[in-house]
């Protein structure tokens, strides 16, 4: 039976393993018979970003709240207790792995001594400089998961830098570490996971896809309704962006365009349950900072596209907007018996990143 297990990175977008890439990978495996297994430093690592999260945007608010009350304005936080919502989020967590069959790899017996050891012996997972201590408790972990399964197996990180090879597969330090006939993928996120190894495997369902692009398939939609989710898990919620090709500092999204879809795929993902797969192109509308300096000393052609809407913001910065193309990947999970969203993953890149264009 083939096996699957997952770094934190993958799972910190999504704390909650509700939205739809996440779903889609929980709910495909079990419906593909791929045993899905998170290691218990995993587990505890998402519990202790979460914790640091958690504080982090406490410690805003409360700076926010006095800042509000030095202006006349009564706000009250009191009695968030941080403590209690941690411990609330780690029953969460176990909670979803009972509900989606997820079983829990326990932490290797590795003593201090022989972690020292491997920090000095200039392997993979270590830097350089010998850092690296819970990647290696993960790969053991990993380890000892291909020791016990028999079939093939995937490992989903992001962390490729410590863990791959140039070419994008296991480094051979770590391949050499494993039983002879693993037979070990690495992939970089869970949508190119789903992508090649779950979707092929469930049924594909090219009428409602046919339907859904003539507009004749109730509750989704290819204008307003693509339109409102886009606005929903672009725009209202705090969904920061990594890579916009735009000079921006903490950019978000203010407002989105018209979707043009290139391709529309639907699987059965459960039995009330689809699985709706979008792809193409939309343009989307960027505020955020550029340091003063910085903007200055721009040329006319690289300043063209962007509009200064705050030249003061603050001493250092002023906040700016400009618009921009993207490609994005979409994944719908939807309630057939509702006919509703169920919950949604965008992924969104500069259309210039993409090799040849969009093909559209």
């Amino acid at each position: 039976m083939s096996y699957v297990t997952v770094d934190t990175n993958n799972l910190m977008r999504d704390y909650l393993l509700i939205e739809g890439a996440v779903q889609t990978f929980l709910r495909g495996c079990r419906r593909s018979h791929i045993s899905v297994y998170f290691s218990e430093i995993v587990l505890d690592e998402l519990v202790g970003n979460f914790n640091r999260d958690v504080f982090k945007a406490v410690t805003q608010v409360q700076s926010l709240v006095r800042k509000l009350e030095r202006m006349g304005v009564r706000a009250d936080i009191n009695g968030f207790d941080v403590t209690k919502e941690v411990e609330t989020y780690r029953a969460h967590l176990r909670q979803m792995m009972e509900w989606t069959e997820v079983k829990a790899v326990p932490y290797p017996d590795v003593s201090p001594k022989e972690l020292v050891a491997a920090a000095y012996a200039g392997k993979k997972p270590f830097k350089d400089n010998g850092e690296g201590f819970k990647d290696h408790l993960i790969f053991q972990s990993l380890r000892q998961l291909a020791r016990a399964e028999e079939g093939p197996g995937y490992f989903v990180t992001a962390n490729v830098k410590d863990f791959c090879a140039n070419d994008g597969t296991l480094h051979p330090d770590l391949r050499a570490a494993l039983p002879e006939n693993c037979m070990l993928t690495v992939f970089e996120n869970l949508h190119d996971f789903n992508a090649k190894i779950l979707v092929p495997q469930l049924e594909a369902l090219d009428g409602i896809a046919t339907h859904i692009r003539d507009g004749e398939f109730d509750g989704f939609d290819l204008t307003g309704g693509l339109t409102d989710l886009f606005i929903a898990e672009l725009c209202d919620k705090y969904n920061p962006l990594d890579e916009t090709g735009t000079p921006l500092d903490e950019p978000s999204v203010e407002s989105v365009g018209e979707a043009h879809v290139a391709e529309l795929d639907v699987s059965r993902l459960d039995d009330d349950q689809l699985l709706i797969e979008l792809s193409g192109r939309i343009e989307l509308e960027l505020s955020g900072f550029i340091q003063k300096n910085d903007f200055y000393l721009m040329d006319e052609h690289e300043s063209e596209d962007i509009y200064v809407s705050d030249p003061d913001w603050n001493d250092h910065v002023m906040r700016v907007s400009t618009s921009r193309e993207f490609h994005f990947d979409m994944t719908v999970v939807f309630d057939e018996p509702k006919e509703k969203v169920d919950s949604v993953t965008i992924e969104i890149r500069p259309l210039g990143d993409m090799e040849g264009g969009e093909g559209e």
